[in-house]
């Protein structure tokens, strides 16, 4: 489900929630977390990314920074992870 943001916004909760197929990917072994953030003019952002929760539930997630979102548009993102295995 689409979220809107603003220009501007600070503070605002990037939530990625990995899954393999149908099952969630349990990520509290992961060795490195990052989303990429693609603006509306093709620049991508990589910004390291935490666990939600416990890691088990799949989830990431990146608060945004001051010029994280600074052009009118639609974004989107992508979580990448590293697992041992």
């Amino acid at each position: 489900m689409p979220s809107e943001l603003h220009v501007n916004d600070i503070g605002t909760k990037l939530l990625i929630i990995v899954y393999d197929g149908d099952d969630l990917v349990d990520l509290s072994a992961a060795t490195a977390m990052s989303i990429n953030i693609k603006k509306p003019d093709g620049t991508i952002l990589t910004k390291a990314a935490e666990l939600d929760t416990d890691g088990t539930d799949g989830g990431m997630r990146y608060y945004t920074l001051e010029g994280d979102i600074d052009v009118a548009g639609a974004y989107s993102i992508q979580g990448i992870v590293n697992l041992n295995g």
